[in-house]
């Protein structure tokens, strides 16, 4: 669960089930999970941050883009990934599309969930967190940020 993903880029895992990928931002593009994160206020900003935690999950096999290295840059490079666009931004006020996000990859009998967003919770947030659990998924989130 994240903004999306680049479909061009050298990282995109090669493993991407696009038959059930999952847009919750955009409304006109409900099967379209690419990353069109709009401009804005550069604090808020992430385009291609989705793109960046699926790197890190399953990236592709990247050969001679960084000077050295000639290998598959994610820790689970040949694993099936469901990309589920929940933001424009890793900054949530209102918890609505992560809701919406988990349901779907409880529907879809996903194993393992990977989000890294932060912001407010709800007890709708908590409920599909819960039910994700009880649907045996194994969930792996960021820890987030604290600049207090």
């Amino acid at each position: 669960l994240d903004t999306g993903y680049d479909p061009d880029h050298a990282t995109r895992p090669a493993h991407l089930d696009l038959a059930h990928q999952r847009n919750f931002v955009d409304p006109d593009r409900p099967d379209d999970a690419t990353d069109r994160t709009p401009d804005g206020l550069p604090a808020f900003r992430n385009q291609g941050h989705g793109t960046a935690t699926l790197a890190l999950l399953a990236g592709n096999r990247i050969d001679g883009a960084l000077p050295g290295f000639s290998d598959y840059l994610g820790g689970a490079p040949f694993a099936t990934v469901v990309p589920i666009r929940i933001a424009d931004w890793v900054v949530r006020f209102s918890t609505g599309t992560m809701v919406q996000g988990l349901q779907h990859a409880v529907d879809l009998g996903a194993h393992v969930l990977s989000m890294s967003m932060g912001g407010l919770t709800s007890r709708a947030l908590a409920d599909a967190v819960n039910l994700a659990y009880e649907s045996g998924v194994f969930m792996v989130t960021a820890a987030g940020n604290n600049y207090a």
